[in-house]
């Protein structure tokens, strides 16, 4: 079968591997439908930080079963599945709690086992969310991230109904976060961003105002919002929360920054004179494992309350991917790009 492959750092490339036969008794085959590049993968394929080479990336992908093992209780042949890519030990403290994101043992599809772009992946069956019959699997490969949100908003525990919701960083987790909060009645929902075409998208996915960070009224939402999600793990944003937020504000840290960060003490100063409450969000999960996050996608996408085709950047075979891998380095394409790996 054929596989996406990492084959070193800053270089990519289509390979052979055998197809998966032998399933344990807990086991699913997944013929794999398409496979989404995230954020994450940038370091692993550009910045040597991949677990081991060659490594197939992709741990936002859906398909369907092929093929169950003699154990497997609640998938069938031909049923549509989305990946839930963590892989807890279930024996830590932290597992023990329901707290499986902060699990120290844990192994991760598409980092430290090989992911879903590839033909076929073997998996376990709890690591498969069963997706309902008439699901496009476009959307069972935007589970993970949009249960990224879900958790970051569970984390959070404010009912955002009636609040003022400020979401700085509009890529595909600002997107989704925009289309939740519109779902949960947030009073206001305003999108932050340096990318006017991204803006204009988050307006007509539902933000009721959208502004460019580098405008000269920015200042004027300073103070504004009950509720600030930042997505992007960009510097600047980490301060232009505090400053969006009003008194006594909620603030939600979900995007992963990639360098150092530094605050001017005026900046930090801020947490303690409007008596802020900040929260950091890592991965998806909730007791029972994979959590109330996954079922609730599900309702999401079911209701129509989530939109995914206008977030894709790039639709690619595994070939175009590699001939296009500059591109895709230097972030050229303004959206998701999606691997299509099946027909």
């Amino acid at each position: 079968m054929k596989a996406l492959a990492v084959l070193e750092n800053d270089k990519v490339g289509v390979i052979e591997l055998e197809k998966p036969e032998n399933l344990s008794e807990n086991e699913v085959l997944v013929k794999v439908k398409y496979s989404g590049l995230c954020g994450s993968d940038f370091p692993r394929i550009f910045e040597n930080q991949a677990k081991f080479y060659p490594v197939v990336l992709g741990h936002e992908f859906s398909g369907e079963v092929e093929k169950v093992g003699n154990n497997v209780k609640d998938l069938t042949i031909g049923d549509k599945v989305s990946c839930i890519p963590l892989k807890p030990c279930f024996e830590c403290e932290a597992c023990n709690d329901g707290n499986y994101s902060l699990c120290k043992n844990y192994g991760f599809i598409g980092s430290r086992e090989n992911g879903g772009m590839e033909e076929y992946v073997k998996l376990p069956e709890r690591n498969l969310q069963k997706l309902p019959n008439d699901f496009d699997l476009l959307q069972g490969s935007f589970f993970e991230p949009i249960t990224v949100v879900l958790h970051g908003l569970n984390v959070l525990e404010k009912d955002l109904k009636g609040k003022k919701v400020g979401i700085i960083g509009i890529g595909t987790m600002g997107l989704l976060a925009v289309q939740c909060a519109k779902a949960y009645d947030a009073d206001l929902v305003s999108a932050f961003d340096i990318d006017d075409r991204k803006l204009e998208l988050a307006k007509k996915l539902g933000a009721d105002e959208v502004h460019n960070v580098s405008g000269a009224d920015i200042e004027k939402e300073y103070g504004k919002y009950d509720v600030v999600i930042e997505t992007s793990g960009a510097n600047p944003s980490f301060t232009l929360v505090l400053k969006l937020a009003g008194g006594k504000a909620s603030v939600l840290y979900i995007g992963t920054p990639h360098s150092t960060l530094s605050f001017e003490y005026q900046d930090f100063e801020l947490i303690n004179r409007k008596e802020l409450t900040l929260k950091g969000s890592w991965m998806n999960y909730s007791k029972p494992f994979p959590g109330k996050e996954w079922t609730e996608a599900v309702r999401l996408f079911k209701e129509g309350k989530v939109k995914v085709e206008e977030l894709i950047g790039e639709m690619m075979t595994m070939e175009e991917f590699c001939d296009n891998i500059e591109n895709i380095k230097a972030r050229k394409y303004k959206g998701k790009v999606m691997v299509k790996i099946g027909e």
